[in-house]
């Protein structure tokens, strides 16, 4: 397996768990398997959301987000590349 389709199948697999994660914490995901930010923050491990806005209003987000109405909801696929990607040094 090359290393893009091993880092491919990992953030499959973190995904999913990051979703399990999700369900079983009552964390509403949306259609497109996007959470919100509070919820991000927790996956990442960060003490709060303040660090994903402090990333967001420096320009240095690790995780794409976008915006509905003032809050910023971000992807579990997306979550899942950036905890695998900092395993491989590129977070």
């Amino acid at each position: 397996m090359s290393d893009d389709a091993e880092l491919a199948a990992r953030i499959a697999v973190t995904a999913r768990q990051i979703e399990r994660y999700c369900r079983r914490n009552e964390i509403a995901i949306a259609a497109d398997g996007a959470i919100d930010e509070a919820a991000a923050a927790k996956v990442l491990g960060y003490a709060g959301p303040d660090a994903l806005r402090r990333q967001a209003a420096d320009g240095v987000n690790r995780v794409p987000f976008r915006l509905l109405g003032n809050r910023r909801m971000y992807r579990t696929v997306d979550l899942a590349r950036a905890i695998e990607r900092s395993y491989n040094g590129g977070g």
